[in-house]
């Protein structure tokens, strides 16, 4: 093989890799690639380099890159249809507009009087001068602030418009006289900057409604939180009478009847307690949530590991509400599951002076911040008090939650600082 032919050849590879590379950094700067990245880019070198034995017909060679792209884009991005026929067309263009003036420079007088340097070498520079400019704006110029505000469907298709009329002006450039081209090709450059202008502003009007959005949620949340706030003081107030019911019926000797009054509160009746962990206070709250959960037939497992003698009484109210809200999320998250087979684990445990609670339960899918005050309830259209209250007794007992959704289970750590009324010397 002669210089030359190896010359023309190491050209060629260089120019289709400068341009399979130019392909791959575009579409993966707007898109998430959903399959390996080294598939991606020889899938775009294979498109490159069929491109180049299609012929010298630039409508063939447009609507050959267009409709190959297009099936990238199916296969290997992420995002909706318009999305991605909007990007592969403006690509296209844009770079087919940059090969134009670019190649149509090199016939210039101004190329051969200054420049004059070989065609394959100006090739490689013109491509390897686009790939720099789209690394620089890229990186120094493009706005990240509109990053994660997208345009909707019909927003994308107005826009595509633009580039179609634009990519089939590029098609037919042969057929005119050069003058008439030159005319068609700065009709397809002040299209783009008109792109640029309005792609900005549809931006900028997402971001300002998308800030809207924030407020009116926040507005709703505050809203929700202070009906919440007067439907406790409501509840709060109706608890006290109630209560000061059942005291003067302890104080009168009628008893029946406060335990009848306690049962109507709490919503179920008050048996005696199983003897599970020694301790009165949990064994209570346990016996009536265990009883609940076998009226309802849900499945539950429960293991106890505290010692007798531990000192809750300081913490009794506030650990059994906490306990309490926890198997009571995990039941109405069952009972929304309707038949499943997975059982609520409830497991306490006293070590190094704390108590952990663990509780899982099966669950529907949950996307939630579990880190924000205001958690959205998935019963209804208010917002979770339950767990509110949970973080809220906890700072007050100096302890540590942790919430999260892991494979189709809700999942809860909760540790209480706790010491033993007796510690060992």
């Amino acid at each position: 093989m002669s210089i030359t032919a190896i010359k023309v050849l190491v050209t060629f590879l260089v120019i289709v890799l400068l341009q399979t590379t130019i392909s791959y950094v575009f579409f993966n700067e707007y898109f998430i690639n959903i399959r390996k990245n080294s598939i991606l880019f020889f899938s775009f070198f294979i498109i490159i380099l069929l491109d180049k034995f299609m012929g010298n017909s630039t409508f063939l060679k447009l609507s050959f890159l267009t409709v190959a792209n297009l099936a990238i884009s199916f296969m290997f991005f992420d995002g909706t249809a318009y999305k991605k026929v909007f990007y592969v067309i403006s690509f296209i263009c844009n770079f087919t507009l940059y090969e134009v003036v670019g190649l149509s420079f090199s016939y210039s007088s101004i190329y051969k009087d200054f420049f004059g340097i070989d065609f394959s070498f100006y090739y490689i520079i013109l491509y390897l001068a686009f790939l720099i400019l789209f690394y620089v704006y890229i990186k120094f110029i493009k706005d990240g602030s509109y990053e994660n505000f997208d345009l909707d469907n019909t927003e994308y298709l107005i826009l595509t418009i633009v580039f179609l009329c634009n990519l089939v002006m590029l098609m037919v450039l042969g057929d005119y006289s050069y003058k008439i081209s030159i005319v068609l090709i700065f009709v397809a450059i002040l299209s783009d900057f008109c792109y640029v202008f309005f792609h900005r502003k549809i931006k900028e009007k997402n971001l300002i409604l998308s800030k809207y959005q924030v407020v009116d949620e926040q507005n709703k949340i505050l809203k929700r939180e202070i009906e919440n706030e007067a439907n406790f003081r409501r509840l709060k107030h109706d608890l006290k009478n109630t209560l000061l019911q059942v005291d003067m019926n302890i104080k009168s000797g009628d008893t029946n009847l406060a335990i009848a009054q306690i049962e109507n509160i709490v919503g179920q009746k008050l048996d005696n307690p199983t003897y599970l962990s020694g301790l009165t206070e949990i064994d209570y709250l346990l016996s009536m949530k265990i009883q609940k959960m076998e009226q309802l037939n849900i499945k539950h497992k429960i293991s106890l590991q505290i010692p007798k003698d531990l000192n809750i009484k300081e913490i009794s109210i506030d650990l059994s509400a906490i306990i309490g809200n926890l198997i009571d999320n995990a039941i109405e998250a069952v009972e929304r599951l309707g038949d499943v087979d997975s059982p609520i684990i409830i497991k306490l445990i006293y070590r190094d002076e704390k108590i952990y609670v663990y509780t899982e339960n099966p669950s529907e899918k949950l996307e939630e911040d579990f880190s924000k005050d205001f958690i959205k309830s998935s019963k209804s259209d208010r917002f979770g008090v339950g767990i509110k209250s949970i973080k809220l007794r906890l700072e007050k007992l100096k302890g540590f939650y942790n919430f999260k959704y892991e494979d189709g289970s809700f999942k809860v750590l909760i540790i209480v600082p706790c010491k033993l009324k007796n510690p060992k010397s």
